[in-house]
């Protein structure tokens, strides 16, 4: 026979060993990324805040857990109780999302300058979920009971729904600038093509995540499957961005013996070199790393193209 907390303190059980098992991963990324590139400080910096907060929430979630089934052991009643650490660990994911969903922003404002409509519009769709999310946060604050989850309906499709459209604009974005940077040399192309598959893959499985949420929220109300995707979400978001920064060394070996000389930056670096075309006869030997903030131009200089 089934358990009648299967649909709620079941999945909360699920979904935190997922939570664990994502984390590890997460501190196992962020531990390569910094024994292996030595980039500028936006990038350092956006991996430590999101790594730390995605920490503090899966700390908030064990407290809450302990909170429910250790403490509250035996009180059934109990477990319907709003602690407050559910709603911070909230805080934490929806600030987490948005600082990546700002960094990809900025990677696809540096990838072409003059053309600052489109990262304008994402940080501005990434605005709007984090305000969704903290209005989510903010109501959450207010419950007694998870009875009245009803309450955050609002908030919640609001932030679902931007979220996965700043997401798909991500991705369309970052496919778009890639396909532009294609010039003559096919071992850049590769590359390029590459980014391309890998950025379409990471806005997908993001806003897959989000999409998912909403409908779980509307399909089974009075359960926390839609809570699973909200944890989950945060995750994906950590693992996504760390697995774009360390896969560039996967990346650099596409480029063949073109690629001997090549140190790839984050991946508005990895398109600005440009594949020169044949006819010109430019050497292409670059011996620095440079991070988004650092990129200045995408002019030559001196017969060399600066990443």
């Amino acid at each position: 026979m089934a358990s009648p907390l299967d649909s709620t303190w079941g999945i909360w059980l699920i979904s935190l060993l997922i939570q664990s098992l994502l984390q590890g991963m997460g501190l196992l990324q962020a531990y390569l990324y910094f024994f292996w590139y030595a980039d500028g400080w936006m990038t350092k910096v956006t991996v430590l805040v999101v790594v730390a907060l995605e920490t503090f929430q899966l700390i908030m979630i064990f407290g809450s857990t302990y909170h429910y089934l250790i403490d509250g052991f035996g009180d059934f009643p109990g477990l319907l109780a709003v602690y407050w650490e559910c709603w911070v660990q909230l805080g934490a994911t929806y600030a987490a999302a948005f600082v990546v969903q700002a960094y990809f922003a900025h990677s696809i404002y540096v990838l072409q300058r003059k053309d600052k409509i489109l990262p304008l519009v994402i940080f501005l769709f990434a605005l709007v979920t984090f305000g969704g999310g903290l209005g989510q946060v903010i109501l959450a604050s207010r419950l007694v009971s998870f009875t009245q989850l009803d309450r955050v309906k609002t908030t919640t499709i609001i932030n679902a729904t931007f979220g996965a459209a700043t997401d798909v604009l991500v991705a369309v974005g970052l496919s778009w600038r890639l396909q532009g940077a294609k010039g003559g040399i096919q071992a850049t192309n590769n590359l390029l093509n590459y980014l391309i598959v890998f950025s379409i893959n990471r806005g997908f499985l993001t806003a897959m995540a989000a999409i998912i949420q909403i409908i779980l929220f509307f399909a089974y109300p009075g359960t926390f499957y839609f809570f699973a995707m909200v944890w989950l979400s945060g995750k994906l978001y950590m693992n996504t961005i760390l697995a774009t920064l360390n896969t560039r060394e996967h990346a650099k070996s596409l480029l063949g013996s073109h690629g001997s000389n090549y140190q790839l930056g984050s991946v508005a670096s990895a398109a600005r070199f440009g594949a020169p075309k044949p006819a010109q006869h430019v050497q292409v030997a670059v011996t620095t790393v440079s991070d988004l903030e650092r990129n200045e131009d995408f002019s030559s200089r001196d017969g060399k193209f600066a990443l």
